[in-house]
């Protein structure tokens, strides 16, 4: 796990790369500046990152696409054999469309609607313990990269930021079976599974569900590295790896709800109960991550 002190390490050392990549070139900025369009396509594991009390969650499939900006500054440095090293330092930015996803199930867990009255108004806990169920999550960022790249030879490194726009966050749910308890606290504590028509009882069923999910800007540690395959003088292919991970809580907007609904009697049909995301039940941090293959064509003008 990456604790507090060191993510803040990394963050000023990109920073400071990023500051000095820029200083550096700045005295022969406009003499020597090469100016790269691009685009890229790439894939791999893009996952929403959560802890939840109850279940199993797995991550799912990213994708990743865009344009790019880079402006270059070369230089050319003579080595001891005697040939030529070739060196671009740069400043890269651009937009693109990024996909994450995630995965939880439940089979046996119990979850917890507190502080619920029944019709009679009386305070009771609804215990329920859920059967088959599955939920997905997916998120769509517009992510603008701030980064620094830098060249030697055929080697290309970059490091910096990208802030994800939220343009999409949905999920979906299957249906499931609940078997409900009722805890009232002037019973001693003790557990009732009847009557069944107020909702107490084994086998009822829950709603699949299919809604929207509202999320925050996200700001990520952006990492990529690989090889740079120039085609003629001005067209170049990058294939690398990258490596993303989100700084901060992307799901802090998401509206708190209960897991399962539940309303007096007479408002529903006890047969079949609604519920919500169980990101809005339980999540109290949701960062992103990425780590994949991407391929960039490069066209300097």
């Amino acid at each position: 796990m990456i604790t507090g002190s060191i993510m803040k390490k990394i963050i000023i050392s990109i920073t400071f790369f990023v500051a000095a990549s820029i200083a550096t070139g700045s005295a022969q900025f406009f003499q020597d500046a090469v100016h790269e369009y691009s685009a890229h396509i790439g894939g791999g594991l893009g996952s929403l990152r959560y802890k939840l009390p109850i279940g199993d969650r797995s991550g799912g499939a990213g994708f990743d696409f865009g344009v790019g900006y880079t402006l270059f500054l070369r230089n050319a440095a003579a080595v001891e054999t005697g040939t030529i090293r070739h060196t671009q330092l740069g400043f890269h930015t651009g937009l693109g469309i990024s996909l994450y996803g995630a995965k939880t199930a439940l089979n046996g867990a119990t979850t917890v609607n507190q502080n619920l009255t029944d019709s009679e108004d009386d305070p009771f806990h609804l215990h329920s313990t859920v059967r088959n169920f599955e939920e997905t999550q997916r998120m769509t960022l517009l992510n603008i990269p701030i980064m620094g790249q830098y060249e030697i030879d055929r080697y290309y490194f970059m490091g910096g930021f990208r802030f994800g726009v939220p343009i999409g966050g949905k999920y979906r749910s299957n249906g499931a079976t609940i078997d409900n308890a009722a805890e009232y606290s002037n019973l001693g504590g003790d557990f009732i599974k009847d009557p069944r028509f107020i909702g107490f009882g084994d086998g009822f069923a829950l709603e699949k569900t299919d809604d929207a999910l509202k999320f925050g800007v996200s700001v990520l540690l952006s990492l990529e590295a690989g090889v740079k395959w120039r085609i003629n003088e001005n067209i170049s292919v990058y294939t690398g790896a990258y490596f993303d991970y989100g700084l901060n809580n992307a799901a802090k907007k998401l509206s708190r709800a209960p897991f399962i609904n539940y309303e007096t009697h007479d408002n529903y049909d006890v047969q079949k109960f609604t519920g919500n995301s169980i990101l809005s039940a339980y999540q109290e941090k949701t960062n992103v991550m990425a780590v994949g293959i991407k391929v960039r064509v490069g066209y300097v003008r």
